[in-house]
């Protein structure tokens, strides 16, 4: 009987033992809702969320403080910006304008990078530049470093060499490096060298000068393309490279005024057409040492 009845009593406390288990369970888990919902109540969720949000609003102001400050311009007079593109002495004219020569060689090429420019295109637009101080048009190793590094600045990479004919009728100017010069070379060029450029004058707009960089505005008036048969102006463009039947026409002088001294010129058209002609923009680039070089040119139409 004692046997039977033990028999009776262990599967009892087993299921008790089961229950209580359950129960311990139940209980646990109300506890961690009643703890969560706490917490919940107490805003400590949103504490951390905050916490979280101000190391991220942190992370983000030490990146802005690392960037580097904002540029600040400052407005230059048109006798101040001409400082640093046109340069007046003895040659064949009274004043050189960069500018001008700049758009007279390259402007088809716009926009672009000084850095895109072929040795054989430095050389050339040097020559353009410093030749007229010359009438034999043979100019010193110096006098070309001179020129590349006031008008490109003094880090720009380039080489001697002989510089080629315009038109590409061989070279015109031979590089003696033994004597670091150059020379014409013994070659007829027939056609007189002409260089097919673009006529044309810069007028000013406006300039501004940073701690790093020289902005020129223009507006720039094309007159034809420059060469041996080239007759008095007739047609006046937006853009370079115009012939009259095109839609880049801004300005046509009557036949009469092509026969009389008093035709209209570039000034004259200038203010009737201005608002025509698009916004070129030389952008130079100021060293560390103080010099200046042309960097970028580019046109907003």
């Amino acid at each position: 009987m004692e046997e039977k009845k033990k028999e009776f009593e262990e599967p009892k406390k087993e299921e008790k033992k089961k229950n209580n288990t359950g129960v311990i369970i139940i209980l646990c888990i109300i506890i961690v809702l009643l703890l969560g919902y706490i917490a919940y109540s107490q805003g400590v969720f949103d504490f951390a969320k905050g916490k979280k949000e101000e190391k991220t609003q942190t992370e983000e102001k030490m990146k802005e403080d690392e960037k580097e400050p904002e540029e600040v311009f400052t407005p230059l007079t048109e006798e101040e910006a001409r400082s640093y593109y046109i340069i007046s002495g003895e040659s064949y004219y009274r004043e050189f304008s960069v500018l001008d020569l700049l758009n007279g060689k390259f402007a088809r090429k716009y926009p672009m990078k000084m850095s895109d420019l072929s040795n054989q295109d430095v050389l050339q637009f040097v020559y353009r530049y410093i030749s007229p101080n010359k009438k034999n048009r043979e100019n010193t190793k110096q006098e070309y470093d001179e020129w590349i590094t006031k008008i490109f600045g003094k880090d720009f990479p380039y080489q001697h060499e002989d510089i080629q004919c315009f038109v590409g009728d061989g070279p015109f100017l031979l590089y003696d490096a033994e004597n670091e010069k150059y020379v014409r070379a013994n070659v007829n060029h027939p056609h007189g060298g002409s260089s097919g450029e673009d006529r044309n004058q810069t007028f000013f707009v406006e300039a501004s000068k940073s701690d790093k960089h020289i902005i020129i505005k223009t507006k720039v008036l094309y007159s034809g393309v420059s060469g041996d048969t080239t007759g008095p102006i007739r047609y006046y463009f937006s853009k370079p490279g115009g012939y009259e039947w095109n839609s880049d026409v801004v300005y046509t002088r009557s036949n009469d005024c092509m026969r009389s001294e008093q035709c209209e010129k570039y000034e004259d058209v200038y203010p009737v057409v201005q608002e025509q002609l698009p916004i070129t923009t030389f952008i130079y680039d100021i060293q560390s040492d103080g010099n200046y070089g042309l960097s970028e040119i580019t046109v907003e139409e």
